[in-house]
């Protein structure tokens, strides 16, 4: 698997890869994941700059639990 490069500034017109990724959430992370396992070169993007400076809540229900499973990010 290649390793992620993150990029704190905008991409460059001269990048390349094969698969964009828009979000970074639940959904973006695992395709990215996924693809970046079966060998595709993967931009993922995010607008959103983290860590956020306000409490945030959040829920998994339950059933995602083997969709993270799978992937391998469940401890």
């Amino acid at each position: 698997m290649p390793s992620p490069t993150i990029a704190s500034a905008p991409i460059s017109s001269t990048s390349t890869s094969s698969l964009v990724i828009l979000g970074g959430g639940p959904a973006g992370s695992i395709a990215a994941l996924t693809a970046l396992r079966e060998g595709s070169s993967v931009t993922l993007m995010e607008r959103a700059t983290f860590p956020k400076h306000k409490v945030c809540g959040e829920f998994l229900s339950p059933e995602i639990v083997p969709v993270l499973e799978s992937v391998g990010v469940l401890e």
